[in-house]
């Protein structure tokens, strides 16, 4: 007796006959932090100045800026590769994504104020780059704080998006004028002000 699959696997082998392979050699950004840029939902507020991202939020068609046809992503910080496999359209959303944020590096100095009832306040100064983390720790070992930042300077020049988080809460972002304060506020009553210049 000879057995048939059933269609859907037949229909399996059949999609991932359409699959592409790609290696792209990022020029700037960590291969490892641009993943983290495409599957974290709260970060893709973060670059509503492009119109590809502007266009998903309003459609509502997925969480985050990684295309729904890409089946399968690694990283290499190493040889800063990605190897992608995914549909063409899906290959090309990727090339698109890297065009905007793939870009030179530009310092952002980062002035934080974190207040938290009953402590004191806080001041810290970090220097990062735009798209990428900065991160501290805050307090001593029985009560240490991480603060997590992320700036995104905008095209214009004039403005910068901010995620923010503290410990593991969510993601937070808002986008002011470079030099204003944004305020964060956190459901653990932390209060977190951040001023993004550039030095």
């Amino acid at each position: 007796m000879l057995l048939t699959p059933p269609p859907a696997i037949v229909l399996l082998t059949q999609t991932q006959a359409k699959l592409s392979l790609a290696k792209i050699e990022l020029r700037h950004l960590e291969p490892t932090a641009f993943i983290f840029l495409l599957d974290t939902p709260e970060l893709m507020y973060l670059f509503t100045e492009f119109d590809l991202v502007r266009s998903l939020m309003l459609g509502k068609t997925r969480l985050t800026l990684r295309p729904v046809d890409l089946s399968n992503i690694l990283a290499s910080d190493a040889d800063h590769t990605i190897i992608l496999q995914g549909t063409p359209k899906a290959l090309g959303e990727v090339n698109t994504l890297l065009a905007l944020l793939d870009v030179e590096p530009k310092s952002v100095r980062l002035t934080m104020r974190l207040l938290q009832k009953g402590k004191p306040e806080i001041h810290p100064v970090i220097s990062s780059f735009s798209n990428s983390k900065g991160r501290i720790a805050i307090g001593d070992v029985t009560d240490q704080q991480s603060v997590t930042v992320i700036p995104h300077l905008n095209r214009d020049g004039k403005t910068v998006a901010v995620a923010a988080k503290v410990n593991d809460e969510k993601w937070l972002v808002q986008t002011v004028k470079l030099g204003a304060d944004v305020k964060f506020v956190f459901p653990n009553n932390q209060t977190l002000f951040v001023t993004a210049t550039r030095p």
